[in-house]
């Protein structure tokens, strides 16, 4: 084995220029993997603190939503001692929900909550103060607005009413945040309000903080085990955000594993070239009698040397590429980084990860140089009709089943997983018939190499064939660059344009005030929109809570058959699930398209209007009448829905279709409801509260006056859930997010160019150093050397944009095979990357090939004609 280490050694030393070049190649991508590796975990670090400070460091909420529930000191001791339980902190809602008997007294006071002045308490998002501290006995902590409005500040004293108890007197210890999620509501002692309100011992809610927060789910189930009624918050968004890093850890994640593919590749093909060159070498070695199995480990020996000096100098590399491209993260991430984080078991398992797979990769090319006779050694061409008849039958079959199930699947079937299978099929078809398809499409590029190169051309087809055997996993990372830029930015720019129209189409007053109101709460009142509506340069429309209801004596004969209709059965009859809404079309039509089909928008007391998708589900027309019941009117019993005798006279309506129009603006397309005046949605259902107030601001000048405005007029109303909502500011974050994978992509795609460079640049050197005899013939017939630079740069450039021309068209086939499994059904060429790919791609052959070309021009014609 030692001779055979050594005699591994000389034959790497011997081509040294090929040596050097194949380590940084696979250096550098070792270098990616490594940094990669230390960005996204400096990244996780980073955004993990920002999560933490966003969302709290806690784990969990358990407990009830409601006053006559409370959690018992006992179950608080059993839930403290459970297992990965670090700490926890009770909370006290004395007067939550709508069941306590103190609702009218209760109604214009905010939100009582008491809490422990705790470490775990301070995490919580309501207790965060802008001054003072958290409350002890006898004290609160109000809202920043209250502060304002009443000129309060820390020692004013106010007196605030405890049901059953008598009203106390407080004072101030705390102003919380300015905040809009915290106007409403006020702090007290946990123990001293507990005292006041006579829920003395009550828990309503408990924090926890985990000592492992992989083991949530687990404490979940014992949580539930515990009582089945318990309200259980996980933090679910605060682990999506933690996880995904905004999104980006998905799209790093993804890229990092396509660059070290490209690297494997392109060291599968140094070793190829290694051991082309090689050929009559081995053969020698054979002949006098070495067995198969020792130049087997010859070659095994060399990609286990180079392998292990790549991942050195791509420890090194990446270590220093992190350093280099940390502020540059943290300002496409928008994440601030203060320093590296080096999980060092990470880095090195990452390290030795892929020198083993890069080690595996070179396996099949020893074992195939082992097994091959000293007699086809002596071959200097490879044929690529001797590929293996079984891959080329594969690839063939696995692409036509692409193409047919993508066929089939659209016209019949339309199934996004039966897409995703298209695509495997077809990623296979290219991985087994690569230099298939790379030889028979330079077959067809040679009459135009033809035209441009007069009788050259076809030599520089064939000699681009000729040397498929050493150049097709160079042209594989081309088109591997050229797919992935393709797909990636064809999906982000349709997702990104998908949900811009979708968010433009859903607020197209770009400003929105929701109530953030659940379905049987109080929304904002009709007061509050007339204020945002006078304010000066501000066109507002109301959206009106709306009831659910289902409809009386529906002909189901008249309805059309659809998938998405769910149908009820209610007394025996099948009935439909449809919404009733008070809409003021007056106001609506002044800022709004409203496209009327037929009829009129002006409503009286029973008349509706419904949209046309309504009409031709469910087959009503003007003048048709609709009978709807309240969803609250209809109980389940003995599994069937009955309505209730004693609620159907209040809580029914019948209603005449005088109107209907195209869509209902700010609304789902397919929304399925009935449209009444307010007026009557308030006398007949009792609903007259909004669950929105879309406005836009008329002239720009005044944009931060109104925004100043609204915000004055909201800090007023008296909720602590309304959401204001910026259309633009969102168009920002969106744009923002897809720069951030759009520069991801770029760079990934840039450095697999890179890569394919270096292994071509090291593809051509060796393959014209095996060719310098029949160069030197050609200058001897009288071609002079710079024809033959041309012709050797030419065919570097044909493999590159061979590699480019099949990216381009297998990466656009992939992109539209995932977009239809995205529900995406218009057919998507991205031009501007397709042009790029074709015009980049051959940019790429001439610079790796110029370099071994003019060296061409210096070789003396006797020596190389010496040579065989």
């Amino acid at each position: 084995m030692k001779t055979i280490l050594k005699l591994a050694v000389r034959l790497m030393t011997a081509r040294k220029s090929r040596t050097i070049l194949s380590i940084a190649g696979v250096s550098i991508g070792f270098s990616l993997l490594i940094a990669a590796t230390v960005l996204i975990a400096t990244l996780e670090h980073a955004n993990t603190s920002i999560v933490k400070e966003k969302y709290g460091d806690y784990d969990l909420v358990v407990g009830y939503q409601s006053a006559e529930s409370f959690i018992t000191p006992h179950i608080v001791h059993k839930i403290q001692h459970l297992d990965d339980v670090e700490k926890t902190t009770p909370f006290l809602y004395p007067y939550i929900g709508k069941e306590h008997s103190f609702q009218d007294e209760m109604a214009l006071q905010p939100m009582y909550i008491g809490v422990k002045d705790e470490q775990l308490a301070r995490e919580h998002q309501l207790t965060k103060l802008s001054s003072g501290r958290l409350p002890k006995r006898g004290e609160v902590v109000i809202p920043y607005s209250l502060s304002k409005a009443e000129n309060l500040h820390i020692g004013s004293k106010l007196q605030f009413p405890f049901p059953p108890q008598r009203p106390q007197e407080v004072r101030v210890s705390g102003i919380l945040k300015k905040d809009q999620a915290l106007q409403s509501i006020v702090l007290f002692d946990f123990r001293w309000l507990g005292d006041a309100t006579g829920q003395i011992n009550h828990t309503t809610t408990l924090l926890i903080k985990l000592t492992d927060a992989k083991q949530k789910q687990h404490i979940i189930k014992q949580l539930k085990e515990i009582d089945s009624d318990f309200y259980i918050d996980p933090q679910s968004m605060k682990d999506k955000e933690q996880d995904q890093m905004g999104g980006l850890k998905p799209v790093v994640s993804g890229l990092g594993v396509v660059i070290v593919f490209g690297s494997m590749l392109l060291f599968l093909s140094t070793l190829q070239m290694s051991i082309q060159e090689r050929k009559r070498e081995f053969s020698v070695l054979r002949l006098i009698g070495a067995q198969k199995k020792q130049l087997i480990w010859i070659i095994l020996y060399q990609s286990v040397i180079m392998n292990v000096i790549s991942g050195m100098i791509g420890l090194l590399g990446g270590m220093v590429l992190s350093i280099v491209l940390k502020s540059t993260v943290a300002q496409i991430s928008g994440i601030m980084i203060q320093k590296l984080a080096i999980h060092w078991g990470a880095v090195f398992g990452n390290t030795l990860l892929a020198i083993a797979l890069t080690i595996m990769v070179s396996v099949l090319p020893a074992v195939g140089a082992g097994n091959q006779s000293p007699l086809q050694a002596y071959r200097a061409s490879y044929d690529i009709r001797k590929q293996r008849l079984l891959s080329v039958i594969t690839s063939g079959v696995a692409l036509a089943l692409s193409m047919s199930i993508t066929f089939c699947n659209y016209v019949y079937i339309h199934s996004p997983k039966l897409y995703l299978l298209a695509v495997g099929l077809l990623i296979l078809s290219v991985l087994l018939g690569l230099s298939l398809f790379i030889k028979n499409t330079i077959l067809v590029l040679m009459n135009v190499f033809s035209a441009l190169f007069s009788s050259y051309g076809k030599l520089i087809g064939r000699n681009a064939v000729r040397q498929l055997r050493r150049s097709t996993q160079i042209v594989g990372i081309v088109l591997l660059g050229i797919m992935v830029c393709i797909v990636g930015t064809g999906i982000l720019t349709v997702v990104k344009n998908g949900t811009e129209k979708s968010i433009q189409d859903q607020y197209p007053l770009s400003h929105v005030i929701s109530s953030n109101s659940a379905y049987d709460e109080r929304g904002l009142s009709p007061e509050f929109y007339d204020r945002i509506d006078s304010i000066p340069h501000v066109e507002a429309v109301p959206v009106f809570k709306s009831i659910a209801a289902y409809t009386q004596g529906l002909d189901m004969n008249r309805v059309k058959k659809d998938d998405k209709l769910m149908t009820y059965t209610i007394n025996g009859r099948q009935e439909v699930m449809i919404g009733v809404e008070g809409v003021d079309f007056q106001r609506m039509s002044q800022s709004l398209p409203l496209h009327v089909v037929e009829g009129t928008t002006d409503l009286n007391d029973n008349h509706v209007v419904i949209t046309q998708y309504t009409a031709k589900l469910l087959g009503y027309k003007i003048g048709s009448m609709i009978n709807v019941i309240e969803d609250t009117a209809v109980s389940f019993t003995k599994n069937e829905l009955t309505v209730n005798e004693k609620q159907k006279m209040k809580k029914s309506a019948r209603f005449k279709v005088v109107g209907i129009i195209k869509t209902l603006p700010l609304s789902d397309p397919e929304d399925m409801g009935v449209y009444v005046s307010p007026s009557f949605m308030k006398k007949r259902f009792s609903v007259d509260t909004l669950d929105e107030v879309h406005y836009k601001v008329t002239s720009k000048a005044f944009e931060d006056q109104v925004e100043k405005t609204v915000q004055d007029v909201t800090t007023n109303e008296p909720s602590s859930k309304i959401i204001l909502f910026n259309l633009q500011e969102e168009l920002n974050q969106l744009s923002r997010q897809f720069n951030q994978r759009f520069s991801i992509l770029i760079v990934t795609v840039s450095l697999i160019c890179f890569l394919s460079f270096i292994g071509l640049m090291n593809s051509m050197a060796s393959s014209l150093r095996e060719r310098v005899s029949e160069f030197a013939t050609l200058r001897a017939l009288g071609t002079n050397a710079r024809r033959i630079v041309q012709i050797t740069v030419a065919e570097g450039m044909v493999l590159t944009f061979t590699g480019g021309l099949l990216g381009a068209v297998f990466g656009t086939i992939i992109l539209n095979q995932l977009l239809l499994a995205l529900d995406y059904h218009k057919l998507t060429i991205s031009w501007p990357f397709v042009s790029l790919a074709l015009l980049v791609s051959p940019v790429i052959g001439f610079l790796a090939t110029l370099s071994p070309a003019l060296s061409l021009r210096k070789r003396p014609i006797l020596q190389d004609l010496s040579k065989e």
